[in-house]
């Protein structure tokens, strides 16, 4: 009897053991499960982690096709505002050109009128002198004397202004002359030298006809009398032209 019962303990004791390993068992693999997942992680994740960690520089990402198009759009944009800059430029050199032609036109009037006196002194000349048929307005320039004669006759001061110029400058440089530039307009100022010949005898006839107040007034008219005589001449020799 007693021996039975030291058989039975020992197989219960045998039993009992078996079924306590096969529970560890289990339960060891149950926990190496959540283990072995939570150790398994995705390759892009553990390298955003590590750069979270480890502090490296974030890489940026591609172009994409839309962003490369607004770059050339605004490379484009830009080269028109540079090219419209240029091109206001050259039109600034080109006004300026044309400004200076026109100043060294009016200096090489002058110089080819110094060039053209005589040995006389051209102060000494006084207004009103005369040679043969010819005679003195001022500043070496030089009218017949029956055109003179006429111009004197004039009752008005644009007359007076229109019969002398006609005098003093042929048809043709009135027509191409004018006493302001004007842009886009193919036309030289007047002669200085002339235009002060002119000048200085329309006062001396205002001084003799006029009283003080009148001649000051009219002698400041004295460019818009002679564009008068240039806009009436170039109509003049257009209207023959068409005939």
């Amino acid at each position: 009897m007693a021996e039975s019962s030291c058989a039975d303990h020992d197989l219960w004791t045998t039993s009992e053991t078996c079924a306590i390993r096969c529970f560890c068992t289990l339960m060891g693999e149950k926990r190496s499960v959540p283990e072995r997942k939570k150790q398994t992680k995705h390759p892009t994740l553990d390298s955003e982690d590590e750069d979270e960690e480890g502090g490296h520089e974030e890489r940026a990402p591609p172009l994409s096709v839309d962003e490369t198009s607004d770059d050339e759009s605004a490379d484009v944009s830009t080269s028109k505002e540079l090219l419209k800059i240029q091109q206001n430029e050259i039109a600034k050199l080109r006004k300026q050109l044309q400004e200076a032609e026109a100043k060294y036109n009016a200096l090489t009037a002058v110089h080819a009128a110094c060039d053209n006196v005589n040995d006389e002194n051209i102060a000494d000349i006084e207004m009103g002198t005369t040679k043969k048929d010819v005679i003195h307005i001022g500043y070496n320039v030089w009218i017949k004397q029956t055109s003179y004669d006429l111009v004197c006759k004039a009752a008005e001061p644009s007359k007076f202004i229109n019969r002398l110029a006609e005098s003093v400058w042929s048809d043709q440089e009135l027509a191409r002359s004018t006493t302001r530039k004007t842009k886009g307009v193919d036309r030289v100022l007047f002669s200085p030298t002339k235009k002060a010949a002119v000048s200085k005898c329309f006062s001396k006839w205002l001084r003799d006809k006029f009283s003080d107040e009148k001649a000051k007034i009219e002698e400041g008219k004295l460019n818009c009398y002679l564009n008068r005589v240039t806009d009436a001449t170039r109509k003049r020799l257009e209207a023959q032209s068409r005939v």
